[in-house]
């Protein structure tokens, strides 16, 4: 059952004037569902996906369930290159020992709409690093196997957020 859809069309319209990531968010009303049976039923084995599970303690608690789907983009981190994949065009980029500018600069080129009424993460690079991802600021041996990434960062196209 949809419960709101927003923003408008004109809302909408007012945003893409200063941003180029627009959510259209739809909230619907989904008890019988868990954010694994969700990810079933979107998961595509041709395109990237997450599930980021985020629990909030103290006095209040919450629980978000964030699923990345068909992703638009991603960037992967080597031992000298960064990876940049978005839409049909992929760059391999020299990062001359600092990997996280080229993924700076990468973001720059997002200008997403502040949308009230969404969590502070609606959307954006998301993945993982791996311990030898340190080894870009501290001298530290690195073990992993030639071509593999040091950390893999997916930009979803699709966005499902669950507060449980």
């Amino acid at each position: 059952m949809i419960l709101k859809q927003f923003p408008d069309k004109q809302t909408f319209l007012e945003f893409s004037k200063a941003s180029n990531v627009i959510p259209v968010c739809v909230e619907i009303l989904a008890d019988m569902e868990t954010p694994v049976s969700i990810l079933q039923k979107f998961f595509s084995k041709d395109k990237e996906s997450f599930l980021l599970e985020s629990v909030e303690g103290g006095e209040r608690w919450a629980r978000y369930s964030f699923l990345g789907l068909s992703a638009f983009g991603s960037v992967k981190i080597f031992s000298n290159t960064v990876e940049i994949k978005a839409g049909d065009e992929t760059r391999v980029i020299d990062h001359h020992n600092d990997p996280l500018q080229v993924i700076r600069a990468f973001s720059k080129e997002f200008k997403p709409a502040e949308i009230p009424g969404l969590p502070r993460f609606w959307t954006g690079l998301t993945g993982y690093l791996t311990y030898e991802m340190i080894s870009f600021f501290e001298a530290v041996p690195v073990s992993l196997p030639e071509g593999t990434p040091y950390a893999h960062l997916i930009l979803p196209d699709k966005m499902i957020i669950l507060i449980i």
